[in-house]
């Protein structure tokens, strides 16, 4: 299975896939600089490993329980 994964980032790469196939594998984000930020790497157990619905569906949707 791992060189099924490994062989999708190849083809894939610079296609902008790779985060949603590090959520989906529960694997860990890793930190990204550039400039003056440094962003650390994000684990499958921190709060904000699932990011928030945005404010737009919210307010659209009368149906949506927070």
């Amino acid at each position: 299975m791992s060189t099924i994964w490994k062989e999708r980032r190849i083809e894939l790469l610079g296609e902008g896939f790779r985060s949603n196939d590090l959520l989906r594998n529960l694997q860990t984000i890793p930190g990204k600089s550039g400039g003056s930020l440094i962003a650390n790497p994000v684990a499958p157990s921190a709060a904000n490993y699932i990011f928030p619905l945005p404010n737009t569906e919210i307010s659209t949707n009368k149906l949506l329980l927070q």
